[in-house]
């Protein structure tokens, strides 16, 4: 009776243990936690929603270190479990979702065939990796559909400033990583390019180094780990900071910025109105035409009054553009989830409806969908990020400082083009930036410094450019160094 009294008792301890070590309570801990570090002010910076990166950081880098150990902890209590794999019971581990990586190799044609079980870098789970992507479609989808109803007038008006944003980010990055191979500083192309799409947190183009340099994609990935936390970290700190030194208040930036924009708005329905005076006529005709279009509106179907039925078409379709890819060359050019989510949602915000079904989302939706996809993306990368990171940073340290330059150089070079050669307003210079810099944490710390959406234009006219120039940038490093 003492026995099974004390079997149970382990098994409950393990169970216990084991919620606490799910994927789902880790990141809704970091989460938390994360929000308690983002409300820590200092001299008036703080890390607002990227202080759950931070936070994730740090859980990541425990469980890097100590997953072993929590496991074999765990065995003095762990129930025994059928390995259908192994054919034989094990004990079961407190964290089954952590693993080192498989070693995959490739053929003679360049295709990926299952190499050896040797140990690799640490890997998290499938529900870590669809958590990361469900965050980032959320977000995206949020920008794209609070964005899109003044998207394109404003692309049009400043597309060469935005444009010019996006290759200037890119061109800055590719060159610093030609000067560090060429001196020397970095030995592989392979690496110094996993190391720039680290340095400007974008996922795209670390998809397309290690489909360019396909021999050398664990080094890509090391590197990348390496710079992605300043890529976040550098760029929201460049935002709380950079104000300061120019002594600019940016909640009252964006104030002014949006009383502008009323203002315009005020004097183009006032010109309306003097035009519509003037001819009588006109006057009768677009009258009748408006009340056409207000029964027609009438008419339109919601299915929803929150709008969640608009943001699933949105993330439906999106994924589904994402998904397709144009060869050119030996270049993939492919919108990815990120582009294909973001383009849809901008065009369907524009519209405002599909036929008679309405794609109208409440503001309050909308801005909840949009904070809570960017933390649960910040939770995941942080955390993924962690696991490896001082075991790559120990072997390979002054990557550390190479990826801080990869990351500031950029955001330095696209913030003063913004600002002496087009003379943009702080709110949409930074908002290119972040766009510029296809940085999803730099939107939410604009977004959180200004408390204002104004940015998000900037941003998603930006991004797109970045990311198509970004796929070009490890085929034109392999033209000039090779590498494979």
């Amino acid at each position: 009776m003492l026995l099974l009294s004390s079997a149970f008792i382990d098994t409950l301890v393990f169970r216990f243990m084991q919620a606490m070590m799910s994927p789902v309570f880790i990141i809704f801990a970091i989460i938390l936690t994360g929000y308690l570090i983002g409300k820590i002010n200092i001299k008036g910076v703080s890390l607002g929603s990227a202080g759950v990166f931070v936070s994730a950081l740090i859980f990541g880098i425990t469980f890097g270190l100590f997953w072993q150990d929590i496991n074999a902890w765990g065995h003095n209590f762990a129930p025994y479990v059928w390995n259908s794999s192994a054919g034989e019971y094990r004990l079961a581990n407190l964290i089954g979702w952590i693993s080192r990586g498989r070693v995959y190799n490739r053929d003679d044609y360049g295709n990926r065939i299952m190499g050896s079980y040797e140990p690799g870098m640490l890997e998290v789970g499938a529900a870590i990796n669809a958590f990361r992507t469900f965050g980032l479609v959320f977000f995206i989808a949020g920008i794209g559909l609070i964005a899109g109803t003044t998207f394109f007038k404003s692309f049009k008006k400043n597309a060469a400033s935005f444009i010019t944003m996006g290759i200037s980010t890119t061109l800055t990055g590719m060159i610093i990583v030609i000067i560090l191979i060429a001196t020397g500083a970095i030995e592989s192309p392979a690496m110094a390019t996993g190391l720039l799409m680290g340095a400007l947190s974008t996922t795209p183009g670390l998809s397309a180094a290690q489909d360019t340099f396909y021999n050398h994609e664990a080094i890509i990935a090391t590197a990348n780990g390496i710079a992605y936390p300043f890529g976040v970290l550098g760029i929201v700190l460049f935002i709380q900071i950079m104000p300061k030194i120019l002594k600019m208040d940016m909640r009252l930036e964006a104030e002014k910025l949006k009383a502008m924009m009323d203002e315009k708005k005020g004097k183009e329905l006032d010109i309306v109105i003097i035009k519509e005076n003037d001819e009588k006529k006109q006057e009768d005709k677009n009258t009748a035409n408006e009340t056409d279009k207000i029964k027609k509106e009438k008419k339109l179907i919601t299915v929803d009054k929150l709008g969640i039925v608009p943001i699933a078409l949105v993330i439906v379709i999106g994924l589904l553009a994402g998904s397709i890819s144009i060869r050119i060359g030996t270049a993939v050019v492919t919108l990815a989830a990120t582009g294909g989510v973001l383009l849809t949602g901008l065009l369907l915000a524009h519209f405002g409806k599909i036929g008679r079904l309405s794609m109208k989302v409440p503001d309050a939706t909308a801005k909840l969908v949009r904070e809570f996809g960017l933390v649960m993306f910040l939770a995941t990368v942080g955390f993924s990020g962690g696991l490896n990171f001082v075991s790559v940073l120990g072997d390979y340290p002054m990557l550390l400082l190479w990826g801080a330059i990869m990351t500031l150089a950029p955001v330095f070079v696209s913030f003063y083009i913004g600002k002496l050669v087009f003379k943009m307003d702080i709110i949409n210079n930074m908002g290119g930036m972040t766009g510029s810099m296809t940085s999803t944490p730099g939107l939410g710390a604009l977004i959180h410094a200004s408390k204002s959406e104004e940015g998000g234009n900037a941003y998603a006219a930006a991004y797109p450019i970045a990311l198509f120039t970004l796929i070009f940038v490890p085929q034109i490093i392999l033209l000039i160094f090779g590498g494979n």
